[in-house]
């Protein structure tokens, strides 16, 4: 199997889970929820963005030891702004946040769920292998968070949902730059080695548990339902799919097709 082919058969697996990011978004935004239970959903999502920082910050450091020698000037400088994407998503988050209750939350206050310390210990496992070619596959397979900015870009409501929505549109581009950068460096790993059967079945079982634990559920019973129009508009590679997308908000009005975001 070539290395392309080989990328676009993994995309097919992740593709069905893709769609659970993007469920739990339009499924949490399709009526209005409580204050109380906005926040909560703030605070989960202001640790998402902000607890990867120190991380990064220390990969930067460890680069720069190996800076042109080892390590790219180019690549240096997409994990630099990468970085600072994260940065921003948490600004934007944490600025609505402050809007809504008038007082701060300290970054380092934000606190995961049990589910979420469950999902990093199953990304840990992966992005840790002794394989460059499983580590290289764990990176671009959380395009799902871009299914999850997509299904964001699309909240409609009062003043708050509103502003979520622009700040998703934000979230969106950049995380689609990020997905696409870790896709090209999955396709360069895999032009070396011999891609291996087994590495599929690797991937399925990682983005399952993934999205087994972003959901807080046992299983993905509706594998089925991801394969129609839904899915295709919240898988980041396929543009042509995201131009269908045609969403029925509250009101009754369309909402721009995902590729004006």
């Amino acid at each position: 199997m070539d290395a392309f082919s080989f990328i676009r058969d993994i995309e097919g697996i992740f593709t069905r889970y893709w769609g659970g990011h993007f469920e739990v978004v339009t499924t949490f935004f399709s009526r209005p929820r409580p204050r109380e239970q906005l926040i909560a959903w703030l605070d989960l999502q202001l640790y998402k963005e902000i607890h990867v920082v120190p991380g990064k910050a220390q990969a930067l450091i460890d680069m720069y030891e190996k800076l042109d020698a080892e390590v790219e000037r180019a690549e240096y400088e997409a994990e630099a702004y990468e970085m600072a994407d994260e940065i921003q998503h948490y600004r934007l988050l944490a600025d609505i946040r402050e809007l809504i209750t008038g007082t701060r939350l300290k970054a380092t206050e934000a606190k995961p769920t049990q589910e979420q310390l469950r999902l990093e210990e199953v990304r840990r496992k992966y992005s840790t292998s002794k394989s460059p070619l499983v580590r290289a596959v764990s990176g671009f397979s959380p395009g799902g968070g871009v299914a999850f900015a997509a299904a964001g870009c699309m909240v409609d409501g009062g003043p708050i949902e509103r502003l979520l929505a622009e700040a998703f549109k934000i979230i969106y581009r950049q995380e689609h730059v990020h997905y696409y950068q870790r896709r090209v460096r999955s396709f360069g790993v895999c032009r070396g080695p011999r891609i291996r059967p087994g590495t599929r079945a690797t991937a399925f079982y990682f983005e399952k548990r993934v999205l087994q634990l972003s959901s807080g559920t046992r299983a993905h019973k509706r594998d089925r339902r991801w394969q129609g129009r839904s899915v295709r508009a919240a898988a980041p590679l396929l543009r042509s799919s995201c131009r269908e997308l045609k969403v029925t908000d509250r009101s009754g009005r369309k909402s721009p097709p995902a590729r004006s975001l």
